[in-house]
């Protein structure tokens, strides 16, 4: 399995990095001063052998030797990058077997794990904290394309506001049991709270937590999810209490 992981993870950041540590060492490399000083080598010393007419293998001895220079000189940078490749792949390996334990036999792990890496590219999460949340929603009984709608959703709600990966699928699914929506469709509530935190003085997190005590309630009144959104926010705005006072103040 780990072979097959270090595959996969690897064929997928040659197309679109995704390893926080690695992006991290990779900036650092480029920021170096010596690596500027080997790009003005090259475009000096190609001026000079264009100029007198002699080869351009003279001048790529010169770059070979200064790049040569430039690794050795940053050996321990490599060698810290190539460590927290190695433990991703390790972690990640660990976490694909913890969710063929609690999901079925016949689910496609590797495209789960594709799916997990384009997330976390997307919203700038490690692979490792969309693998958790797989795992977590995996364990609901979802099947594969809910479970990868449902961690997308769940790692949206984390940027949007100060929810822990616990909080952003309590929440969820609160929202999608209160107002019948489907795992496809999970992503709107995060969209809708966005939309609101971006308009008015009233944060993602405390939508998210009178969605969390009022849904039901609001549900069984007939109240719209985009309702009791814009009546959390009403309230909010007006007497600056929290999401949660709100929320049981609603189902009251």
């Amino acid at each position: 399995m780990a072979n097959d992981t270090k595959i996969l993870i690897t064929a997928d950041i040659n197309i679109s990095p995704s390893i926080t540590a690695l992006n991290k060492a990779i900036k650092n490399i480029e920021k170096n001063p010596s690596l500027k000083k080997i790009k003005i080598t090259i475009e000096i010393d190609k001026q000079e052998n264009d100029k007198v007419g002699k080869s351009f293998g003279q001048a790529l001895k010169s770059v070979y030797k200064q790049t040569q220079t430039f690794i050795k000189s940053n050996k321990a940078l490599l060698k810290q990058g190539m460590q927290d490749i190695v433990k991703t792949i390790l972690e990640v390996d660990t976490q694909i077997t913890q969710l063929k334990r609690v999901m079925n036999e016949g689910t496609d792990f590797k495209s789960m794990l594709r799916g997990s890496i384009q997330t976390a590219n997307e919203l700038g999460h490690s692979i490792g904290a969309v693998n958790g949340l797989l795992i977590d929603i995996g364990r609901m009984g979802y099947d594969e394309k809910q479970t990868l709608a449902l961690a997308k959703t769940a790692a949206l709600f984390q940027n949007i506001s100060e929810l822990t990966s616990d909080q952003a699928i309590q929440t969820m699914m609160a929202a999608m049991s209160a107002f019948n929506i489907e795992a496809k469709d999970s992503i709107l509530i995060a969209d809708r709270l966005n939309a609101v935190d971006n308009k008015f003085t009233v944060t993602s997190q405390d939508l998210a937590s009178s969605l969390t005590q009022a849904g039901t309630a609001a549900s069984n009144y007939g109240i719209s999810m985009e309702k009791l959104i814009g009546d959390t926010t009403a309230i909010s705005i007006a007497t600056r209490e929290s999401g949660e006072v709100i929320g049981k103040l609603v189902a009251a």
